[in-house]
């Protein structure tokens, strides 16, 4: 299958996921905060999507310290979802120098014990968070 047919039947199906019926549709697992931009955690049909989140207590402190503060509150926003690390299918990590990956990766690691997640990994030139070395974004199967 080529690139312009993966593309658009990916976005036809996340659209077909979010649809809103009366009996589902999506609901924000984990409400926003006030005046927030985007919803933390939305369950689309046995889906949860999870917004990239960014360190704020681990920043300076090295890519490692970040990953493991990043993980750890997408581990909380699951368990408020109803879910777990151990439901996680799809990561993707955005590292503003890729050359980090391998340290990233250590620190990623222990948080999938078992069967690890779909991955992909790309560099950016910046995340939200001035001094931010790393976002991550999840796709988890609600329990």
């Amino acid at each position: 299958m080529t690139r312009r047919l993966v593309l658009p039947l990916v976005a036809a199906l996340l659209v077909a996921a979010c649809h809103t019926t009366a009996t589902g549709g999506t609901v924000a697992a984990v409400p926003a905060t006030a005046g927030a931009m985007y919803t933390p955690v939305v369950r689309a049909g046995g889906l949860l999507f999870l917004a990239g989140k960014v360190a704020s207590d681990s920043l300076g402190r090295g890519i490692r310290a970040e990953t493991r503060e990043i993980l750890a509150n997408i581990r909380r926003d699951l368990e408020r979802a109803g879910s777990g690390m151990d439901r996680v299918a799809k990561c993707t990590v955005f590292l503003v120098d890729i050359a980090e990956w391998g340290a990233m990766n250590e620190a990623y690691a222990p948080f999938f014990p078992g069967v690890k997640p779909a991955r992909t990994a790309v560099q950016i030139v910046a995340t939200p968070r001035q001094g931010a070395r790393v976002e991550i974004e999840c796709i988890a199967a609600a329990r």
